[in-house]
């Protein structure tokens, strides 16, 4: 156990970034050919151990092969080849790999957006309204023009994807699923966490569960490869970073079973978080129900909200109660606190106090979050 431990240390975690001057095509590349060099020695590490898995190397060099193929098609202006590429490799070698349910969620995830202005309605906290689809620009999982829900594990998470702006410019809401819906999402989160995660618990659970779990994240583990790749210039129009990213998520468009896309943030630094599934993790809702004016029907239904209000509205809400999340994390590089001692779980733990709402209607029929659950 010790080794597989250690050999986790041998690869690189991702996100990663390619240097300035490299080739896209050849990063990707090497990047794939590291994994699968990697994956071989943990074969035979993990042979010693708990048993053979030879038959998913097999699966992993077919799936390198594919995105790579994929990514080059996409730079080659064949985004359609590209595509078809991308949905035939999956459902031949990673179908029934995705298995992160609203069961496996945190209570509540969070969204903000950074505006001066005071925001009159719930839906001005969701996504870009479809009369307005034309100010939806590129983004890792969101197609420009098509409106795109993003959610967050935490607010300081939240906090980063924006950018890390002013705190008093944030507006903040909590988002609790719906009692009685379910979600499905493609799992994309880091790889290296999971297997850490898996490790520690392989004794509580049965051995053949415990396979198919480390046989589900090897053979997921190019697809994040490709789709977490840092961002090299982010202020030119095209990111082939996003390439791949954003035809993943036009397939899940197309999938009646998934809802969304999870995976780890690019911009909050990686946190060990033994008890949050979801702290530094993103979560990409696609609009499905597409309409002329207003908000994605689909959506609409999955969540009850809070209004959004302003942070240094919400930091006023000083209960002091305690948080779950008392690990200690590093917000500010170089320095580990609690995150309990934060202001980022002081709003937190203010949101979660609010009334959660129907995104449709007014504010008659508000639910404490502790009702939640176990309202019909």
């Amino acid at each position: 156990m010790n080794e597989l431990i250690l050999l986790l240390d041998e690869i690189s975690n991702p996100p990663l970034k390619r240097r300035v001057g490299e080739n896209y095509i050849h990063f990707v590349s090497s990047q794939l050919n590291q994994y699968k060099t990697w994956a071989k020695k943990l074969q035979s590490t993990f042979l010693n151990e708990f048993g053979d898995i030879d038959s998913t190397l097999y699966r992993i060099d077919d799936i390198c092969h594919d995105l790579l193929e994929s990514q080059t098609f996409y730079l080659e202006g064949r985004p359609g080849a590209a595509y078809q590429l991308l949905a035939e490799m999956i459902e031949n070698n990673l179908s029934s790999t995705f298995d992160l349910t609203s069961a496996n969620l945190e209570d509540i995830l969070f969204r903000v957006r950074v505006s001066d202005e005071h925001f009159e309605s719930k839906g001005d906290i969701f996504h870009i309204r479809f009369q307005e689809r034309t100010k939806v620009t590129s983004y890792r999982f969101s197609i420009p023009g098509l409106p795109c829900l993003y959610l967050s594990g935490s607010l300081y998470t939240c906090w980063k994807e924006v950018n890390s702006p002013p705190l008093h410019r944030l507006r903040c809401s909590g988002f609790a699923i719906r009692p009685g819906k379910s979600l499905k999402l493609l799992d994309l989160r880091n790889p290296i966490q999971r297997f850490r995660r898996l490790l520690a618990n392989k004794d509580s659970r049965l051995f053949v569960d415990f396979l198919d779990d480390v046989k589900r994240i090897m053979k997921v583990w190019p697809l994040i490869i490709v789709t977490m790749i840092k961002v090299l210039h982010p202020n030119d129009p095209f990111k082939p970073e996003y390439s791949l990213s954003q035809l993943l998520l036009e397939w899940v468009r197309e999938q009646e079973i998934y809802d969304g896309i999870a995976y780890t943030s690019t911009k909050a630094l990686q946190l060990n978080v033994a008890n949050s599934v979801l702290f530094d993790v993103n979560v990409a809702f696609p609009a499905k129900s597409i309409n002329d004016h207003g908000l994605c029907e689909s959506l609409c239904s999955y969540f009850l909200v809070t209004f959004p209000e302003a942070w240094d509205l919400l930091r006023q809400s000083k209960k002091g109660r305690a948080s779950a999340k008392n690990d200690k994390y590093e917000i500010i590089r170089g320095s580990f606190e609690s995150y309990q001692n934060s202001e980022f779980d002081l709003v937190q733990n203010a949101i979660e106090d609010r009334l959660f709402y129907d995104i449709n209607y007014g504010f008659e029929s508000g639910f404490p979050r502790t009702t939640i659950n176990s309202t019909d």
